[in-house]
């Protein structure tokens, strides 16, 4: 089978863009004090071959799983490609990971090597059963493994004196795993997405239609380099389109927006929390004088949120819909033409998408099912869960569709709406109740900021509803008043049972709450309604 990727790799990208692209800028970096680091796409190849040098010459060989434990920064982006340049696997995880968990990662995907930052070298040395680790920042060019069982370790200020051009003959095809994207664990432990080279290469060409990108393009993105909506949704469409990245190290509201009018930046990728506190901050009067055309944007918003965005900065959301293991953004809306918010949009280029009830049969046009996406693996599609194919046959269906476990409807016109993970539905009383469905409902009140809900056991009713709240600045919330504002807006039986007022939600690495964190009150003390 011949697709659009055919038998290209992440190495013939990069051979492509040094020699045809080579003078043009690639990266803007900019450092969480301000520093600006930039390059163009001949040097940063340079670069990249220096370090798979530097890797390949002190024993990373090709398949082997190298853990990435790094902020985002420019040695994180060499340090992706140089082991893919290598054939070895890049495993991206967050750089505030505790030794543990560290040490369970690397027990799934059986590595004995990371490329770690220089504060977190002698804890994993010596407590995450690494055997080598190549060490970002000012560490010592090299020390011997020691008695006590500490790891080699190697510091990344060698890579200037390798040479430029990377020279070890490796076999690689498009079907060779590139990178290993773990799962957030939000309500499950985490599974290891392997995603391969053609992977990489249809997630950069995808969205570049999806964005209508072309090489005159700067995207700006703040996302965290170990994920997904970095890797595949904003770096890989940069590459495959040799328009410009620029990084911004550390999201800062108060900074943000200057700093997307100074870049000059055509397209941001953004997430609630951006939205939000942007709205928060005093208004520019040069605000609206900018290049953007469009927000990347994923899922949910309330509807006065996302239009008070939009005009305020004039600028429109991109709405799209995704998963680790699809590779894309597979329900977006289009680059051109009509937009229904907050429809996710349309099934995208590729791909087919459907609705089906709990029998496993298509759902109508309007009725709530599992949204399930069928692709091509390896292509389009996760190749699988690594060292997991139990896992990995469970994640589809029979025929093919991969399960999302995310619930929505489609209407006549194709349009795909987004109601809920199936996580989180909350089953009382028999009844099935979409927590996104009440979390929009709480949001809609003026002081409500944040607001997340659970489902709490409940003696009676199998489970009660919980709602989390987080104010905006300046409010204060009666836990009374928010029930009565809600209580008018949704049927009685989605009505939560208790709102709970809280200073902040926790989060997963990613940005998103971590739900699995929010502790209920005890059953005695719950009020059922």
């Amino acid at each position: 089978m011949v697709d659009s990727v055919g038998p290209l790799t992440l190495n013939d990208l990069w051979a492509w863009l040094s020699s045809a692209r080579g003078d043009r800028p690639f990266l803007t970096f900019i450092e969480q004090k301000g520093a600006v680091r930039r390059a163009t796409y001949r040097a940063f190849d340079d670069e990249i071959n220096q370090m798979a040098n530097l890797l390949s010459a002190h024993g990373v060989r090709p398949g082997e799983n190298v853990i990435l434990q790094l902020p985002s920064s420019v040695d994180f982006l060499r340090s992706m490609f140089a082991l893919a340049k290598i054939g070895a696997v890049a495993v991206p995880i967050n750089r505030d990971y505790q030794p543990q968990e560290v040490e369970h990662i690397r027990k799934v995907c059986a590595a004995d090597a990371a490329i770690v930052v220089a504060d977190k070298a002698e804890a994993s040395a010596t407590q995450t059963g690494l055997k080598t680790l190549f060490v970002a920042g000012d560490w010592p060019g090299e020390r011997a493994a020691r008695p006590d069982g500490a790891a080699r370790t190697i510091g990344l200020g060698l890579c200037p004196g390798q040479p430029t051009i990377f020279t070890p003959d490796v076999k690689i095809t498009s079907d060779t795993p590139a990178m290993m994207l773990f799962t957030s664990g939000t309500t499950a432990a985490p599974k290891g997405v392997v995603i391969t080279h053609a992977n990489c290469l249809h997630s950069g060409l995808y969205h570049n239609w999806q964005m209508a990108m072309t090489d005159r393009d700067r995207l700006l993105t703040t996302m965290p380099m170990e994920h997904s909506n970095f890797q595949l949704a904003g770096l890989m469409p940069v590459l495959t389109v040799a328009a410009e990245l620029v990084v911004v190290q550390q999201y800062s509201a108060s900074r943000f927006w200057r700093q997307v009018r100074e870049q000059r930046a055509t397209l941001i990728q953004a997430v609630a929390t951006i939205v939000k506190t942007l709205l928060l901050q005093p208004v520019d009067p040069d605000e609206t004088r900018h290049a953007v055309r469009d927000v990347q944007y994923y899922l949910t918003l309330d509807d006065d949120a996302k239009e008070q965005f939009e005009r305020r900065f004039n600028t429109q959301l991109l709405n799209c819909y995704g998963l680790t293991e699809t590779i894309n953004w597979v329900i977006t809306d289009f680059a051109h033409g009509p937009r229904r918010w907050p429809s996710i949009g349309r099934v995208g280029l590729g791909y087919q998408a459907r609705v089906v009830d709990s029998f496993g049969h298509e759902a109508p046009a309007g009725e709530v099912g599992e949204i399930q996406i069928k692709g091509d693996k390896g292509r389009s599609m996760m190749l699988e869960y690594y060292r997991d194919p139990e896992a990995t046959a469970r994640a589809y269906t029979p025929d093919g569709w991969f399960r999302t476990g995310d619930r929505g409807y489609v209407d006549d016109d194709g349009w795909f709406f987004f109601t809920g993970r199936s996580s989180d539905i909350i089953k009382r009383a028999g009844r099935n109740i979409s927590a996104l469905e009440v979390e929009e409902q709480l949001l809609a009140h003026p002081g409500v900021a944040e607001a997340a809900v659970v489902g709490a056991p409940d003696e009676i009713r199998d489970e009660a509803v919980m709602a989390f709240v987080v104010p905006r600045l300046g409010e204060t919330l009666d836990p009374a008043e928010v029930l009565g504002f809600v209580a008018g807006r949704i049927a009685a039986y989605k009505v939560p049972s208790e709102v709970i007022v809280s200073t902040d939600l926790p989060r997963t690495s990613t940005g998103k709450i971590a739900k699995r964190l929010l502790v209920p009150p005890a059953p005695e003390s719950q009020s059922p309604r």
